[in-house]
């Protein structure tokens, strides 16, 4: 979450409108059958939520992709922090698929925010995989996971108090770039995902 003031950037900034367009297999992230990666996501690992919204992207329900896009940002933070040789597998899932989404995003900052917000919110509430680094007790991986946590909430909500979206809108403008409601969000969020 630290370099998103950079993906923010990158998403206004885009030099081409291609980027929207649903991935094929050739994504870094494999497709999953969404639905049963995201019944229970404290069955698995949180690595397996960039799965499922890599097959929601690809199916073109864009704005459910990005919700567990976020999730997965959230769910997997502890994890390259606790676990160094996840950080690289974490990096290129944000490169890749965090670009799609954060780009389509970009055209419509309030509604990225409100999508944002309440991915933070669900996850939240969400139990935890039972899964655990090596070495580390429940204990403190329930106190590392919520430090996590506030860091990224602090770092997401600094990041957007300080975007000017008529800057952003500018920009993108500039380069042809959607500006305005999302551009075929396809399915709403679910009701229950708050």
């Amino acid at each position: 979450m630290r370099n998103l003031g950079l993906i923010l950037l990158l998403g206004a900034l885009a030099a081409s409108p291609a980027v929207a367009a649903p991935r094929d297999e050739t994504h870094a992230v494999e497709s999953v059958r969404p639905e049963a990666v995201l019944a229970d996501v404290s069955a698995q690992s949180p690595f397996e939520i960039a799965k499922a919204a890599n097959g929601l992207w690809a199916r073109g329900d864009r704005l459910q992709a990005a919700f567990w896009f976020y999730v997965f940002q959230i769910r997997t933070s502890a994890w390259a922090e606790a676990q160094p040789d996840l950080r690289p597998l974490r990096a290129a899932i944000n490169e890749d698929l965090g670009r799609t989404v954060n780009e389509w995003l970009a055209s419509d900052v309030e509604a990225w925010e409100d999508m944002a917000e309440r991915a933070i919110a669900f996850e939240a509430r969400q139990p935890l995989w039972s899964g655990r680094p090596d070495g580390v007790s429940e204990a403190d991986w329930k106190v590392q996971v919520e430090q996590s946590r506030a860091r990224y909430v602090a770092d997401f909500r600094q990041v957007f108090a300080s975007i000017d979206p008529g800057a952003i809108a500018a920009v993108r403008r500039e380069h042809d770039l959607p500006v305005g409601p999302l551009d075929e969000p396809g399915a709403p969020l679910d009701a229950a995902w708050r």
